[in-house]
C-alpha cells in the first residue's frame, strides 16, 4: 500500500510514502514501525494499492499517480466517500473497458472541518 496525505487549504501534497515489506496479518509476530502525526482540518489521507496506480488505458499507459493526485486535488472539497467514488470514476474512464489487471483496494480519510 502506499499513502498520499493532502492538505486541504494548501491544495498540496505533505507527504507521499511507498510502504513495502510484509503486510498486515499475514504473520503473528511481524513487527512495523508506528508513525504519529496530526490531521489538519479538511486533511486527506489516501491509501492505496498498486492496482490503482498501475491500471492501463487502450493505450497501455499507466493511470499514474500523477493522474491520482489530481483527482484528489479537483474532489478534496468533498467528504471521503465522494473522494473514492471520483478515484475509481476516473480509473474506470481510464482504462475504457480494458479488463483489470490487479486487485484495487483503496482507503480514504478525511479530517472534518470544524464549524
Amino acid at each position: 500500500m502506499s499513502l498520499i496525505w493532502q492538505n486541504y487549504f494548501l491544495a498540496t501534497v505533505k507527504l507521499q510514502l511507498e510502504v513495502s515489506g510484509i503486510p498486515l496479518g499475514i504473520l503473528d509476530d511481524s513487527r512495523y514501525e508506528a508513525y504519529e502525526t496530526k490531521l489538519e482540518d479538511g486533511d486527506v489521507l489516501l491509501l492505496y494499492s498498486d492496482g490503482i496506480t498501475e491500471c492501463r488505458g487502450r493505450t497501455e499507459e499507466l493511470f499514474g499517480e500523477e493522474r491520482l493526485k489530481s483527482v484528489l486535488t479537483v474532489s478534496s472539497g468533498t467528504d471521503a466517500g465522494d473522494i473514492r467514488n471520483a478515484v475509481f470514476t476516473a480509473v474506470d474512464a481510464f482504462r475504457q473497458d480494458e479488463p483489470y489487471a490487479d486487485d484495487m483496494a483503496l482507503v480514504v480519510i478525511k479530517r472534518r472541518m470544524n464549524p
